[in-house]
């Protein structure tokens, strides 16, 4: 009798010990899925937002390849005309050739060439060319500083791309042009060296300077020599 009840006490005490491990080891296993599903779902809300990254950084570096757009197609002063800079090279001048002249007046604004006492730098440069590198900035801060100045620059290269991508990464924000047949030069008969830089006042041509500056204040007083 004795050992029949031991028997059963044995079969109770097993039994409740595989009830207690299987109990345990299903809030475990519940525990450990509700933790991978609530990381599925932080993953899966951040995914938007990670994509939305992604498309800024893409939209910020194609940003800086935007020009500022040019008021008309002839540079003011020197009355050439050409397309304005931007990341491609563009053929607005190109077409702008099968226009009628009415056509071709409206285009560039119609009283381009009636520029008054307008005082206008024109810069010829070129985005492999080092000395222009290092004078652009220095026109940059002389626009700022005298914004009663107009400053064109004429990037001579037929690579518009790289000419526009300077530009940005410098900073600069005067209008530039895009002269891939180095037109410019030819029809003001420019020597065949770059950086050049040219003051007009209205029209008029005062002055080439076939040289590089070296500073802010240099350029301001070649141009106030000038005027």
């Amino acid at each position: 009798m004795m050992n029949k009840q031991i028997a059963l006490i044995s079969v109770i005490g097993l039994v409740l010990s595989a009830a207690v491990g299987f109990g345990a080891y299903a809030m475990l296993h519940s525990s450990t899925g509700h933790v991978a599903g609530e990381t599925a779902v932080s993953n899966k809300a951040e995914s938007p937002a990670g994509e939305a990254m992604k498309g800024s950084v893409a939209q910020d570096e194609g940003a800086g390849l935007r020009r500022p757009a040019c008021p008309s197609l002839e540079i003011p002063g020197a009355q050439v005309q050409l397309p304005c800079l931007s990341e491609q090279a563009v053929t607005d001048v190109d077409k702008n050739d099968e226009l009628s002249t009415d056509e071709k007046n409206e285009a560039i604004g119609g009283d381009a060439g009636a520029a008054g006492d307008e005082i206008t730098v024109v810069n010829v440069w070129a985005w492999w060319c080092q000395p222009c590198r290092e004078e652009i900035p220095y026109l940059q801060e002389v626009q700022d500083k005298h914004p009663e100045w107009q400053f064109v620059g004429v990037h001579a290269d037929k690579n518009a791309k790289n000419g526009a991508g300077m530009l940005d990464e410098m900073g600069v924000d005067f209008v530039s042009y895009q002269d891939s047949h180095n037109t410019f030069a030819s029809e003001l008969g420019l020597p065949g060296v770059i950086p050049i830089t040219i003051v007009y006042v209205g029209n008029e041509q005062r002055k080439v300077f076939v040289q590089p500056f070296r500073s802010t204040e240099e350029i301001i007083e070649s141009i106030e020599g000038v005027l």
